[in-house]
């Protein structure tokens, strides 16, 4: 679990390791070195030399309140925390005939890219 915190990719490129440790642990017995298992070991083998430290990924907690609205002519948002945002444009001659349900999709979906 760590390592993926590292290489977020990793558990997608471990399947063979983690079957082999999970068995390991099941059967405590030696495991045997199969074609697949011995090139993922030679894929990660390049962190034996590795001194490039990576940072440590910044991590906050933030707590937002979206609202938006729809109209025949047009949208809004407001992004409510930490600081207030409003955001707003008219609807295309097209999506004026849209149904509300998806207007205010939309208007969510265009609210959230602009922010």
């Amino acid at each position: 679990m760590c390592f993926s915190l590292v290489v977020p990719a990793a558990q997608l490129l471990t399947r063979k390791m983690n079957a082999a440790i999970s068995r390991g642990l099941r059967t405590s017995r030696r495991l045997r070195l199969c074609e697949g298992l011995r090139e993922e070991v030679s894929h990660w083998l390049f962190l034996e030399t590795w001194a490039d430290p990576l940072p440590w990924r910044d991590e906050r907690h933030s707590r937002i309140s979206l609202a938006s609205d729809e109209s025949s002519t047009g949208w809004g948002g407001s992004f409510m925390s930490p600081i207030s945002q409003h955001v707003s444009d008219y609807w295309s001659g097209e999506e004026q005939y849209w149904d509300i349900s998806t207007k205010e999709a939309i208007a969510v979906e265009r609210a959230l890219l602009a922010f």
